[in-house]
């Protein structure tokens, strides 16, 4: 994704008139709310709510720290024995896991032990200091690894069928329909 809450300064600099209300609820689902006109989702779609549109497909794949990523290669050491970091949460149920990643993957584990974080910025720091491996959603990792800072799994890269949505209101009008036109083009443009 070419847009996020970083990505903001590009908007505003396009709007200056207008600001844009970040918020980002526990459940990782924002809803429709007296307040709340647009809601950026991940998930598999068929909210009934308002209008949707999507705007991406999201991947993951594993990533590391280059130089623990390059140590355990040279070990052989696979999937299936790697440190690996867990981000779990009772609020968090709908991404998905190791658990679901390696089963997907075919890729059996004995034990799927391994550091449990209750949400991706620790989990993220820790695999920077290079302390173990992650599932690195390419929406929110891909910009670490475009700069060196972490490193995908070789051939690691899986869709396991979600995506992210812009869902608003549906009768936008004026500055309300700004803001989702201006996500979905950028989303859009090339790279």
């Amino acid at each position: 994704m070419k847009v996020s809450v970083s990505g903001l300064p590009e908007f505003y600099a396009a709007h200056p008139e207008m600001t844009v209300n970040v918020q980002a609820p526990a459940t990782g689902l924002p809803h429709l709310s007296p307040g709340i006109g647009i809601a950026i989702r991940y998930g598999t779609g068929g909210w009934r709510e308002g209008r949707t549109l999507q705007l991406f497909d999201e991947r993951v794949c594993p990533v590391a720290a280059p130089a623990l990523l390059e140590r355990l290669q040279a070990e052989g050491v696979g999937l299936d024995r790697a440190p690996l970091f867990h981000v779990r949460s009772p609020h968090n149920q709908h991404w998905a896991g190791w658990e679901d990643y390696l089963r997907a993957r075919g890729i059996p584990r004995a034990r799927l032990s391994g550091q449990i974080f209750n949400n991706y910025v620790q989990a993220a720091q820790a695999a920077l200091d290079g302390r173990g491996v992650m599932p690195g959603w390419r929406s929110i990792a891909s910009r670490a690894v475009r700069d060196g800072a972490l490193r995908m799994w070789q051939d690691g890269e899986l869709d396991l069928g979600t995506s992210y949505f812009v869902t608003g209101a549906r009768r936008l009008s004026g500055p309300g329909r700004v803001f989702p036109d201006w996500i979905t083009a950028v989303d859009r443009a090339p790279a």
